[in-house]
Order: C-alpha cells, then sequence, then structure tokens
C-alpha cells in the first residue's frame, strides 16, 4: 500500500466537515498485517469511514497532531512532530492513522483521513522506548489536497 487519503476524508474536506486547524486532530499507531502476522487493521480506503473501521486492538496508542494557523497553506497538511512515549515491547507498527476527533463521547465516530505506511522506519519494532513521527520536511509535508 502507498500512503493515501481516505475517500470519506477527502470528501469531508470538500464539504467543510474537517477543519485542519480548528478540529481535534488524531495520529494513532497502528498495528497491520504482516508476512508472520495475520492480524491488525486492513485498510480499506473507499469504504473506511470512521475509527470504528479500525479493531481496537489494533491500535496501539494517540496523540493530539499539534498545529499552528499556517499548517494548512496552499492546500498542504501539515504539524508538529509527534512522539508516542514508551511504545510497549513487541508491538509492530505498521501504519500510522491521522483521523478528526469525534465530537462526541464515542472515539469510534471519529473522521478517518490519512493512512501512511511509507513513512521511514516503517514498519517498526517497538521495544518499549520512544517513538518519533517525523513528517516530511517536503513540499507536500504530511499530506497535500
Amino acid at each position: 500500500m502507498a500512503n493515501a487519503l481516505y475517500d470519506k476524508g477527502r470528501e469531508a474536506f470538500l464539504k467543510g466537515q474537517i477543519n485542519w486547524i480548528d478540529d481535534v486532530i488524531k495520529v494513532a499507531l497502528v498495528q497491520t498485517p504482516s508476512s508472520s502476522n495475520n492480524s491488525g487493521y486492513k485498510v480499506d480506503l473507499t469504504s473506511h469511514k470512521f475509527l470504528s473501521s479500525v479493531p481496537a486492538d489494533s491500535i496501539i496508542d494517540t496523540k493530539i497532531l499539534e498545529r499552528g494557523s499556517s499548517d494548512a497553506d496552499n492546500g498542504v497538511a501539515n504539524g508538529s512532530n509527534v512522539t508516542f512515549e514508551n511504545v510497549p515491547l513487541g508491538k509492530v507498527v505498521g501504519a500510522i492513522i491521522i483521523y478528526k476527533q469525534s465530537q462526541t463521547a464515542d472515539a469510534g465516530a471519529s473522521q478517518l483521513i490519512a493512512y501512511l505506511d511509507q513513512l521511514n522506519g516503517l514498519p517498526y519494532q517497538a521495544n518499549g522506548s520512544n517513538i518519533q513521527i517525523n513528517w516530511d520536511n517536503g513540499i507536500n509535508k504530511i499530506f497535500k489536497l
């Protein structure tokens, strides 16, 4: 798979349902199937819309993505690098999911935005230490609409 936006996430941007600057945007470390392990999240960019499509046991950790007022300039989504502390030993991070946190108490209703599995260092075998996600410094940053 390659880094991509969920179809329903694109639709939500075009309908004004996602505001990259003002909404709470989160980043999740996700386990994905591998050659040695068939469990984990199997992405479906066409039909998956909400975080409820991702099995809860596939989500390793989540963090809020900090952004500033210029982090959407020219249709380019940007934000601060994200550090996940003490990622449990033995977990294999196969992808990163970016999503808009639901405004309700139901986290499963959170809108999926992007699936990233082609970042430097992925897949990553956790060893109990921190994992830092460094976004691209190029022209597309996290992603470009």
